[in-house]
């Protein structure tokens, strides 16, 4: 069963004792009943900006899940790609990429058929790709219209792109994995996304916000503890192999 906004903030109001808030009366709501709503919030915000990956933030755009979770199709002499198309706003983009991630295949092109080219595109510097290859493939755009097969992907300064290089000669998808930006809680039925099994680091967060306004010291060291152990756990079970080290210096550019 899922956690709603409401849950968690009467779960917190019943710890100190405070009176607990109803559908009816959480949007109006004031004092103490007001912070522990912010605090929820704080709180929420502080355990996904711990890590960019956490597992339930992925997009779920793409069935080929074994490529990336998002691809778009190339187009033939086009340099420059959005990240996300549908994104308006900074808050619509995405919240992480994973640059390491880009893969180049034929499969499911329209047109295509086996045996398929499926190759990494390793990431490039925008500082390298000007200093080694932009000046060629600017001529071939301008003058003989001659692309390939792209081999390298450049991210735009304000990461809201990313560039191929080379120009892309035809249809290609591009995969990657992405992961969507955490939405505020603002009504009282919103969900927690997170699994329930780790809700109680989310509380351990919001008793250390709750225990300073009412400046109980000891208690608010005891649940900063208590949160910076649930972390530790969350970051173990959810990411056990992030603590290696790789080399990628054989890898072609």
């Amino acid at each position: 069963m899922s956690t709603s906004y409401l849950d968690i903030v009467n779960e917190v109001l019943y710890e100190i004792n405070e009176v607990p808030l109803t559908s009816a009366n959480f949007a109006s709501s004031t004092n103490i009943q007001r912070f522990v709503r912010a605090a929820v919030n704080r709180a929420y915000r502080d355990i996904h900006d711990e890590e960019h990956q956490w597992p339930w933030m992925v997009t779920g755009e793409s069935s080929d899940q074994h490529l990336g979770n998002v691809y778009i199709e190339t187009v033939a002499g086009q340099r420059w790609y959005d990240m996300k198309s549908s994104a308006t706003e900074a808050d619509d983009q995405y919240a992480h990429i994973d640059w390491d991630s880009f893969t180049l295949t034929e499969e499911g092109v329209s047109g295509k058929t086996a045996p398929y080219v499926v190759e990494h595109v390793p990431e490039v510097s925008m500082t390298d790709w000007k200093r080694y290859y932009s000046a060629t493939e600017n001529r071939d755009k301008s003058d003989t219209q001659t692309y390939g097969q792209p081999r390298r992907v450049m991210r735009y300064p304000n990461n809201t792109q990313f560039g191929l290089s080379p120009i892309p000669d035809e249809v290609y998808r591009i995969y990657f994995f992405a992961w969507d930006q955490l939405i505020a809680l603002s009504d009282h039925d919103d969900t927690i996304v997170m699994p329930s099994v780790y809700l109680p680091v989310l509380m351990a967060r919001i008793r250390y916000y709750v225990h300073q306004f009412k400046a109980n010291t000891e208690d608010s060291r005891a649940a900063l503890a208590e949160y910076k152990k649930g972390i530790k756990r969350m970051r173990y079970d959810l990411n056990p192999m992030d603590d290696y080290m790789t080399d990628n210096r054989t890898m072609a550019v």
